[in-house]
């Protein structure tokens, strides 16, 4: 699995993290980060190929954009960290600050991310994403 998804065919590798944190990402006082998710997922890739672990330098090869909430109980972003490994992340808003993402600013995001255009251009929502 971690080679298909390390394929440089696959230009996209978007992980959409969960907006809130539960019991099987750490316990409360010490909860998942953003960064915790993505290395998780590299080590993965990486154990199916052969190798131990994942560096920080290959976590790009598995995950290239990270779609986050900002609100009580996500995971925390650190978006420098991730500047730095070459993965971009994305805010987008959710629905009522509980956790849950917005369907139309998560499929803008989306659409975005894959270089769909926005068929009413000018007049798409501007305040849906931050990068």
């Amino acid at each position: 699995m971690g080679q298909a998804i390390a394929s440089p065919a696959i230009r996209s590798k978007i992980l959409i993290l969960n907006g809130t944190i539960d019991r099987e990402t750490g316990p409360s006082n010490k909860p998942f980060t953003a960064l915790d998710f993505v290395a998780a997922i590299a080590d993965a890739c990486a154990q199916s190929r052969g190798a131990e672990r994942a560096t920080s330098d290959e976590y790009v090869c598995y995950v290239t954009h990270v779609i986050y909430l900002d609100c009580e109980g996500a995971p925390k972003v650190d978006k420098e960290a991730f500047r730095s490994l070459g993965i971009e992340t994305l805010r987008i808003y959710g629905m009522g600050g509980k956790g849950r993402y917005d369907d139309k600013a998560l499929q803008q995001c989306l659409e975005v991310i894959m270089g769909r255009a926005d068929p009413r251009g000018a007049a798409m929502r501007r305040n849906t994403l931050e990068r």
